[in-house]
Parts: C-alpha cells; sequence; structure tokens
C-alpha cells in the first residue's frame, strides 16, 4: 500500500545515501542491493518521508496502527560503519504491525482503566449527592408529601428539600443548576450548604433568596447559576407565600382545576444585589401543590418535548389523589412521551397535598 511503499522508499534512500558516503571513503561492500549503495547522484528524502528526529539514522522502520503511521523505530549507524542490510531491516520491519498491535492494546488497557477510575468517582460522588436529598418527608399534620429526583447522569444538578419552621409552618425548596455530571453535583452541593446556613431567613422566601444568591454570586463562576423556588407554608390554613428565581412555575391542584404560581424574579448568581420578592397563593383542603424542574417539562423528544399542557392535563385528572399518585401519574406520563430511556435531562417532581377538612390527620411517615 501507500504507506509501506513511503517508509520502504525512505529506508532505500537512507541506505542509498549511506552506501554513497562509505564509497566516497573507499569504504567496504555492503550487501544491500547495488541501487542503494552509493553514488554521487544519490536522491534527498522527500519532505516528511523522513521524519527530522530520523535524520541521523541509517534507517527507520514506521510504526502502523489502522493504515497510519504511529511512530517510527530508528536505527543509530553501526559501530565500524558496517551498514544494515536489506535482510536487517525486512525484519525489523515485519515488527511494525506488532508494535502498531501492541501499542492499541495498552491505549485500549489505559481508557479501560481511565474508564473505571471515572466510574468509580461517579459512584461516590452519586452516593453523597443522594444523601444531600431528604431522608424522609417530614411530619406534618394534616398534610403528606412525595417527591422523585433522577439525574440524567449517575450524578445531576436537580435539588429539592423541605424544613419545619415551626409548630404550623414548613418550608419547601426546589432548585436546578446549571450544567449536568460532577459539575452540577457540586454546585448543588454548595447551594445545599448555603440553604441550611441560611434557615434564619427561611421563614421569609425573598431574604432566603437573596441571600442563596450572594452566596452563589461569590463563590462561583460567571457561567454558573441556578433556579430555586422556596415555598413558605401554614400548615393550618393552607397559605403560602414564596419566592422564584427563574424556576419553573409551580402549580395548585384543586376541585377549580389547575393554577400556576406565576410570579418570578432573575435567576441566581447573576446579579449580587438583587432584590427578589414574595407572592401568595392557597392550598385549599384537598389540594396539592406541585413543584418541578425543567427536566420534566423538557422531558421526551427534542421537536415534542412533554410540555406544561400535557402536564397540566394530567394534574387536572389528579384532583383528589394522594401526593404519591400524583408524583407517580407525572412520572408515568414522561416515561409514556419517551423522555425517561436515558433521562435526557435531571428532573425532580415535588407534591405536598393538603388533606381534607373532613379526613383524619395522620402523622405521615415515609413509605
Amino acid at each position: 500500500d501507500e504507506v509501506g511503499k513511503g517508509w520502504t522508499v525512505a529506508m532505500t534512500t537512507l541506505l542509498h545515501e549511506r552506501g554513497a558516503a562509505e564509497g566516497a571513503g573507499g569504504g567496504g561492500g555492503t550487501d544491500a542491493p547495488a541501487e542503494a549503495r552509493g553514488g554521487a547522484g544519490a536522491a534527498v528524502p522527500a519532505e516528511g518521508v523522513v521524519p527530522p528526529e530520523a535524520a541521523g539514522a541509517d534507517a527507520f522502520v514506521p510504526v502502523l496502527r489502522g493504515g497510519a503511521c504511529v511512530g517510527y523505530v530508528a536505527l543509530a549507524p553501526r559501530e565500524y560503519g558496517v551498514p544494515y542490510g536489506m535482510r536487517e531491516i525486512g525484519r525489523l520491519g515485519a515488527l511494525s504491525p506488532q508494535l502498531g498491535a501492541t501499542l492499541e492494546r495498552i491505549d485500549l488497557i489505559g481508557e479501560r482503566v481511565a474508564r473505571r477510575v471515572l466510574e468509580q468517582e461517579l459512584e461516590l460522588a452519586r452516593r453523597i449527592q443522594t444523601r444531600l436529598l431528604p431522608a424522609h418527608a417530614p411530619s406534618v399534620p394534616g398534610w403528606e408529601f412525595a417527591a422523585v429526583s433522577r439525574p440524567s447522569r449517575q450524578v445531576g444538578g436537580d435539588y429539592y428539600d423541605w424544613v419545619v419552621l415551626d409548630d404550623r409552618t414548613f418550608g419547601v425548596l426546589v432548585a436546578d443548576v446549571s450544567g449536568k455530571g460532577m459539575p452540577a453535583a457540586i454546585l448543588t452541593a454548595s447551594l445545599q450548604a448555603a440553604l441550611h446556613s441560611s434557615i434564619e431567613a427561611a421563614n421569609d422566601p425573598a431574604a432566603l433568596l437573596g441571600r442563596l444568591n450572594r452566596l452563589l454570586y461569590r463563590n462561583t463562576s460567571p457561567e454558573e447559576f441556578a433556579t430555586v423556588l422556596y415555598l413558605v407554608v401554614d400548615a393550618c390554613t393552607g397559605r403560602v407565600r414564596y419566592a422564584s428565581a427563574g424556576h419553573e412555575f409551580a402549580r395548585v391542584v384543586a376541585a377549580g382545576g389547575v393554577s400556576r404560581l406565576e410570579h418570578s424574579d432573575l435567576v441566581l448568581g447573576c446579579i449580587e444585589d438583587y432584590a427578589y420578592t414574595t407572592a401568595e397563593a392557597v392550598v385549599p383542603p384537598g389540594g396539592a401543590l406541585v413543584a418541578f424542574t425543567d427536566g420534566l417539562t423538557d422531558g421526551g423528544p427534542d421537536d415534542d418535548p412533554l410540555g406544561e399542557a400535557r402536564i397540566d392535563a394530567v394534574l387536572e385528572r389528579c384532583d383528589g389523589a394522594d401526593a404519591g399518585a400524583v408524583r407517580d401519574a407525572l412520572v408515568a406520563r414522561l416515561r409514556e412521551h419517551g423522555g425517561d430511556g436515558e433521562a435526557l435531562d435531571d428532573y425532580t417532581v415535588v407534591v405536598v397535598r393538603r388533606h381534607d377538612e373532613t379526613t383524619p390527620h395522620p402523622r405521615h411517615r415515609p413509605g
């Protein structure tokens, strides 16, 4: 082939030059072919045929892999000026495919080792991130909780949390940080730490988002940001105070249908002293508060994502269902639409349902 012709010509040229030098100096014979043994008219190797590093060698043999030259073996001049014969060079040339195959095996082994190390690191990161999520739902009389969070890879950028603030108030947070994989997981961990260090502001949604925004702005790069929805719920009245940093609109599902909590401000991490604001809503008896990330909205084929209309249609059919049933219905619809086969994006669904006034209020346990 052309590659083989190239290195044969190069070796013959080098022998020719070597023979020419010996002939000019009155040197002895050689077992190289006559046409490769000296002569004032020896050709100069074509540019690119002989590597510069091999300019002082008597011969070199390219190492071929997949028809391409990936290296070479260069032979320095022998002692006493004895040139290499074609038989010796032929034997060396026979090693070329073997060396190429060996290099390929070494590369494959290196790739497998690197892949295994990465998989182990991602698995460790996944376990750590799983521990960042709530181990169980809060126990609030008259309310029930359900949630699911699935990363697009072993680790992802979605996060949710809930905290009991006092005897009648609890908070719910849903966040989606930029990116995927390990960088998103690290940013998620930073957000979780910032949340728990800001618990004194947790009764004021706007103040909490303002604090999280400043911490994120000061400790992340300009291209990193997060959308966050934080809600404070009065367990006795169903009153909800909330602030949103560019997050997907939450829904209130009740007998009258599905309504959106459409108040929203700038995403976290863009402007250090941005002033977030609080809005209000009410979850009536028997109603549910549903929050999710854009992995649910955008799930499915690129040209036909699940979308808000389909999500609302599912929620309308779930009026009166318990929190776990609402969560499961949304995930089932996403899978049916083809958005969960390989989890194209992280998705999280959080459902908080208020019991009917006539329904007993057991202390909800995980299950």
